[in-house]
């Protein structure tokens, strides 16, 4: 017998009739009453997609049962339940091992009451495994001059970079352009788009840019030529102090002295160790200090008419002059004969000093050796002139317009001459 219901009661009659039907024996009845239970269904319902990292997941869409004495959900997995026996609020955490695996199998069972047996139902739980990624700017903090700062990715690559305005990064690979970036603290953040409907994941790390270290230099040139007293110092701004100095002739203060004329390079450095180089150029006068004197003597003696001019090359214009006679003129005229002596003096207080001497002649002296006529106006007579002293060549002039040092044919009478030397 097959019964028609799916749950309820059935009564049943065995009728037994004569064998014969001839009598005298009646129909005989019998019954059974049979208890129909109906059978427990199970539907586990839409497969389930979650992410590695989200934790305990509602398993239930979709899920129904019917018929039963209770429901249980079981895993094929490793992972843990809550709530196993509710149709709404079961939720499943996938372990290590599940997430591993990437999918495990769920299993509704509905309890049948006795005597049926219990129901089934599967559905699939896929974990979609997350990226994983890790970022590190090792060099950090940075120099603003010191180029491209590299970051370290460990795991998932193909992501993006980002960061807030102030720093230059590339998106693609993380590179971060030093001298394009303001100075300052950032944090660079790198995104990976997840699949199976998770969420992008991202890593995130900082990265320091210290502000830009700048040098300038001064310098004080050599004062006279061929001197070693020239100096130069170092002016650092920005970067973190205190600096460090260190010159191209091994001296480490921010001042350097006793210095010949050179070019000096000095690299400074800052608590953060960054770095940078500034050129000092230390002068000197193109050519030494010099004073030539042309000079003019007397032209006679006791004339006063001596001079000196000097003439300076040399040292650091303008000059000043003090001579030995008080004078603070660059040239000297009139002059009595003598020595005299001049100190100049550059604007760099280097001197020179100068002497020069100032001659006279000798005074200039004549007498006239005259010869008497031999006879009453024979006219024969002479007269030579002697000079001494003076500036020779000398010229003469006699009264009788003769040019010479000896006139003769001369008559009695007076006589002068003029003698005229080269001065």
């Amino acid at each position: 017998y097959t019964p028609s219901i799916t749950s309820g009661t059935v009564t049943l009659t065995l009728t037994t009739n004569d064998p014969d039907g001839a009598g005298p024996c009646t129909a005989a009845t019998s019954t059974v009453v049979i208890t129909v239970t109906a059978a427990p269904t199970a539907v586990a319902g839409t497969n389930v997609t979650t992410c590695s990292n989200s934790g305990a997941v509602n398993i239930t869409a979709g899920s129904s049962a019917t018929n039963n004495a209770g429901v249980t959900w079981t895993s094929s997995g490793t992972g843990t339940f809550a709530n196993a026996t509710s149709l709404t609020t079961a939720t499943y955490t996938p372990s290590a091992a599940d997430i591993l695996a990437g999918s495990v199998t769920l299993t509704l069972t509905a309890t049948g009451n006795s005597p049926c047996p219990n129901a089934t139902s599967t559905k699939t739980l896929t974990i979609t495994t997350l990226p994983t990624a890790s970022i590190v700017y090792s060099g950090s903090p940075y120099c603003s001059n010191g180029g491209t700062a590299s970051v370290s990715l460990t795991g998932t690559s193909g992501g993006t970079y980002s960061s807030t305005a102030g720093l230059s990064i590339n998106s693609s690979t993380g590179a971060v352009d030093l001298s394009a970036s303001t100075a300052g603290t950032y944090t660079v953040t790198y995104t990976i788009a997840a699949s199976g409907g998770c969420p992008a994941v991202t890593a995130t790390t900082t990265i320091t840019i210290n502000e830009l270290l700048s040098v300038t230099t001064s310098t004080v040139g050599v004062a006279c030529f061929g001197e070693t007293n020239g100096s130069a110092t170092a002016h650092a701004i920005g970067g973190m102090p205190t600096y460090t100095y260190n010159w191209s002739n091994s001296q480490t203060t921010q001042t350097i002295t006793n210095l010949s004329p050179n070019t000096y390079t000095v690299t400074v450095t800052d608590q953060n160790g960054c770095s940078t180089t500034a050129v000092a150029v230390v002068s000197e006068p193109s050519m030494p200090l010099n004073a030539v004197a042309t000079f003019a003597n007397e032209t006679c003696n006791q004339l006063n008419n001596g001079s000196i001019d000097v003439s300076v090359s040399g040292g650091t214009s303008p000059y000043t002059y003090i001579w030995s006679n008080g004078a603070n003129t660059q040239d000297l005229n009139p002059l009595a004969a003598g020595t005299y002596v001049v100190t100049v003096t550059d604007n760099n207080g280097c001197t020179t000093v100068l002497s020069q001497t100032i001659t006279q002649p000798s005074l200039l002296a004549a007498s006239i050796t005259p010869t008497n006529e031999t006879c009453n106006e024979l006219n024969n007579g002479s007269a030579t002139v002697n000079v001494t002293g003076g500036s020779v060549p000398v010229a003469y002039l006699w009264s009788t317009s003769a040019t010479t040092a000896s006139i003769s044919s001369l008559s009695a009478g007076a006589y002068s001459v003029t003698v005229t030397d080269t001065n």
